[in-house]
């Protein structure tokens, strides 16, 4: 199912060249996975985000809720730059 997802993200872009952004939804993907669609067209991650998360052990093992800095190390781990988007649209660029 993973390499259909990665056809999928980068036909999508590839189709719909207006479409400002692509998402990658961590709580369908995974995390792997939602960090590998960057590189076949997705450009904005898109998962709950917590202060702190428990360890990923037994009922709570597939919870999809990230940190900001696990979220950032994903982003940079695919060659790119963290950023939020707030409501308003505007961007800032996340550090460390």
């Amino acid at each position: 199912y993973g390499l259909d997802t990665l056809r999928l993200f980068a036909l999508a872009r590839l189709a719909l060249p207006r479409v400002p952004h692509l998402l990658a939804d961590v709580g369908t993907l995974g995390p792997r996975l939602g960090q590998m669609v960057f590189g076949f067209g997705a450009d904005e991650l898109f998962a709950p985000i917590v202060s702190e998360r428990a360890l990923r052990l037994g009922a709570n093992a597939h919870n999809p809720a990230l940190t900001r800095k696990e979220a950032a190390t994903l982003i940079r781990g695919a060659g790119l730059t963290p950023g939020e988007r707030f409501a308003d649209g505007t961007i800032e660029e996340v550090s460390a």
